[in-house]
């Protein structure tokens, strides 16, 4: 029984000492970007496709369930196959999401150095 409290108790002391290191970090660094007259937007990043991203991993996180319970039936192995299946479709679809952004990036960045190309062309002209 005290194990067990103990635990609990260092679990919430863990988080809470992690937290409180990363949020004196954090601080640091905006007083540092201050001192120095920097920018402070390093700190904020554009989150245009997360939707799509959650999206995917909740579709992706349900499928792995309805696998995983068949497959359970099937092999009578109670919870490991939809654990594995949850965890297996769930980074098939972050996998799936990264070659796509990741291809939309490739392809933005590949259309905006043709349009300046284009565009040094013209002033040639």
């Amino acid at each position: 029984m005290p194990q067990e409290i103990l635990a609990v108790i260092g679990v919430f002391l863990c988080i809470l000492v992690l937290g409180g290191t990363y949020m004196k970090n954090r601080h640091r660094e905006r007083l540092a970007l201050i001192q120095y007259g920097k920018d402070s937007t390093v700190f904020r990043k554009p989150y245009k496709n997360s939707a799509l991203k959650f999206g995917l991993l909740f579709l992706s996180v349900g499928m792995g369930i309805l696998v995983g319970s068949m497959l359970d039936g099937i092999f009578n192995s109670e919870p490991l196959c939809a654990f594995s299946c949850i965890f297996m479709f769930g980074g098939m679809s972050l996998l799936y999401y990264h070659q796509y952004i990741g291809g939309r990036q490739h392809n933005d960045y590949h259309e905006t150095k043709a349009k300046t190309f284009m565009e040094d062309d013209d002033e040639l002209i």
